[in-house]
């Protein structure tokens, strides 16, 4: 159980190695060109650092006294879940363009998947939403794909 809580640790220090170098290689871009890649990896460093304090503060053994054995099938029940969640979220960001398809996606995922009230849901989407909005929209005055039956062209793949 300690080598695997130790790899898990080791392999996610390898992760914060990623966002870590782009943070440092965007300190070199332009001042406006510097905000979003500085922005994700700042996120994102600080989401896998609460994952490795998570992971360091774990239990070594369950309460039950006995170590758990993982089920190949658990596993490839969830990947299935969580793949058929991104697919479902291109497919609406498709049909209705990004930030409706955000919107509609993240109400119907943070209610059913989180188990979240409703309210929670859609307070949650909507100020996911509206970060989104506000950075890309307004602070960098790019163009959301509108979606193709609000008449945008199909992207190219």
């Amino acid at each position: 159980m300690i080598i695997q809580k130790a790899g898990r640790v080791g392999f996610h220090l390898l992760l914060l190695a990623i966002p870590t170098y782009f943070f440092w290689s965007a300190l070199g871009y332009e001042p406006r060109a510097r905000l979003v890649p500085m922005l994700v990896s700042a996120t994102v460093i600080a989401l896998l650092l609460v994952v490795i304090v998570g992971e360091c503060r774990k239990a070594e053994v369950p309460e039950s006294g006995q170590a758990e054995e993982p089920s190949l099938g658990g596993d490839a029940l969830q990947v299935a879940i969580i793949s058929s969640w991104a697919l479902l979220f291109f497919f609406v960001v498709y049909l209705v363009g990004f930030l409706i398809g955000a919107l509609v996606f993240f109400v119907f995922f943070l209610a059913l998947s989180g188990k979240t009230s409703w309210l929670m849901a859609v307070s949650g989407a909507a100020i996911l939403v509206g970060l989104i909005w506000g950075i890309f929209v307004k602070i960098l005055g790019l163009e959301l794909f509108a979606g193709i039956l609000f008449g945008a062209a199909t992207p190219s793949f």
